[in-house]
């Protein structure tokens, strides 16, 4: 194995290893696939429900297991349990677990993710940007409170991707979920040894719509490109039996069909069932209620596609949701003490020269000055299933961060005048203005020119500061964009 520093040449080195991987992976499940499959219901019997890095990994090595079992047909669940020689396994989870890392060090080696690299000696030294791997670990976590948490407005949510596909990810999900949701009154649920079994066949609608939605089968994840809520992003993929397993190692796709596609014969029929765990189902549930942007847009993208006047209604519904955004920050400013607005467009009947801003809040500190904060709503995800997935959020951001500095100068440059929009009594001091931009959820470090990131549950806290604080003993970061 050469050294190199070249990333490419080191990405082709490590491609044509995960080849090899992939091939040994494969032949290995194939000459025992009874013990493979009782290491997968085992593996997903203990997936975490808590969202981190390892966690993920975790549940790709899994996936990769199931991949190479796919290649059979459906899973059958029914089998009785093999056992499993410890060294057999031991090599198995080595196997699936060198495959994951390989894929996982291709990714990285985008370099919106990795700041340089090494290989000599047969080491790889990776020195990847502190602010993806913070962004990664944190939001992997908190998507995890989204279960119990989910946002103000999940109800607004569903109701957009009930009109455009005539269902919604996180109900559907929440039904597998909820013991009380009466789903076992319509078809057979198994929920034994950490296992959750679901009887696919009846025709109802709902079990209809799990089967559709909720199931990881051979045809979706060999036809679609990248995972997505309700399989609703179309765009097309070829994959082979081995791209399968390439594809499994990258992508979660688990946290968006967390159903495994299994089977079995009674009287004569086959049947297909759905099989999951408590952890598998609660990751994918906190993902759904963390993926709000995405789920409007492939909902949007859906029904513009089916008529122009249901792409109409849509779009009116998926607006409002955007909408709510800039309100609810409004609403956190003034639970803080402050007098906000939102939504600014015109002042005194003429449109703004900065454009809209979306929360305008101010108060008076402790010191007797006024304190003014410009914020820019981003309804932005983070996408977990690609290599730039955090690097592109941040580019959103910087672009979002771009625009409320602009606006930030011109409330600090026109003010008085700006004042009028909040109502206030002209103050002739200048005020202390403050820019920040406000997620709905996706928390990220603050941008390195001083623009703070918060997502909505943060900002109540982050104006208090403000209205409280004396400025000299505001964060370092707050210091530095001060107009």
């Amino acid at each position: 194995m050469p050294d190199s520093t070249d990333p490419g040449t080191i990405a082709g080195i490590l491609a044509a290893l995960r080849e090899q991987v992939v091939r040994a992976l494969r032949a290995f499940v194939d000459r025992s696939p009874a013990e493979a499959l009782t290491w997968l219901l085992a593996a997903a019997a203990e997936v975490p429900a808590e969202g981190s890095v390892g966690g993920n990994r975790y549940v790709l090595t899994l996936q990769v297991v199931y991949a190479c079992l796919l290649a059979r047909g459906p899973i059958p669940v029914f089998w009785p349990p093999a056992d499993l020689d410890p060294g057999w396994a031991e090599r198995l989870s080595d196997l699936a677990a060198a495959l994951v890392a390989l894929s996982s060090v291709l990714l990285d080696l985008d370099p919106g993710t990795c700041t340089r690299c090494e290989l000599g000696d047969g080491h790889l030294t990776l020195h990847p940007a502190d602010r993806v791997r913070w962004a990664l670990e944190v939001n992997l976590y908190g998507a995890a409170s989204l279960v119990t948490d989910p946002p103000e407005n999940a109800a607004r949510v569903d109701a957009v991707e009930d009109a455009a596909f005539g269902v919604s990810a996180s109900r559907l999900l929440g039904i597998l979920l909820d013991p009380a949701s009466g789903l076992g009154d319509v078809t057979r649920i198994i929920d034994q040894h950490g296992l959750v079994h679901v009887d696919l066949g009846p025709p109802t609608p709902i079990v209809q719509a799990l089967r559709r939605y909720a199931v990881l089968n051979p045809p979706r994840w060999r036809d679609r490109a990248v995972p997505s809520f309700l399989f609703a992003d179309t765009r097309p993929a070829h994959r082979t039996d081995d791209d399968l397993v390439v594809t499994a190692s990258e992508a979660d796709w688990l946290c968006y069909a967390p159903l495994l596609c299994g089977g079995y014969v009674e009287d004569g029929r086959p049947t297909v069932v759905g099989v999951t765990s408590r952890g598998l189902l609660q990751r994918a549930y906190g993902r759904a209620q963390g993926s709000i942007a995405n789920r409007l847009h492939q909902a949007q993208r859906a029904a513009r596609a089916r008529s122009h006047d249901l792409g109409r209604e849509v779009d009116r519904l998926a607006r409002a949701v955007h909408a709510d955004l800039e309100q609810d920050a409004a609403e956190r400013c003034r639970s803080a003490g402050m007098s906000a607005v939102h939504g600014l467009e015109r002042l005194g009947g003429r449109p703004l020269p900065c454009g809209e801003i979306d929360v305008l809040a101010q108060a008076t500190g402790p010191d007797g000055g006024l304190v003014v904060l410009v914020g820019e709503c981003k309804n932005v995800d983070l996408t977990f299933y690609k290599g730039r997935g955090v690097a592109q959020a941040e580019d959103t951001l910087r672009q979002a961060a771009d625009q409320v500095r602009r606006k930030s100068a011109w409330v600090a440059r026109t003010w008085p005048a700006a004042a009028r929009a909040l109502g206030s009594p002209p103050d002739p001091d200048p005020p202390c203005v403050v820019a920040v931009v406000v997620t709905r959820i996706a928390a990220f470090p603050s941008l390195p020119d001083g623009v703070p990131v918060l997502p909505l549950r943060e900002l109540a806290g982050f104006a208090r500061t403000l209205a409280r604080t004396p400025a000299e003993q505001w964060w370092p970061v707050l210091r530095l964009q001060r107009h």
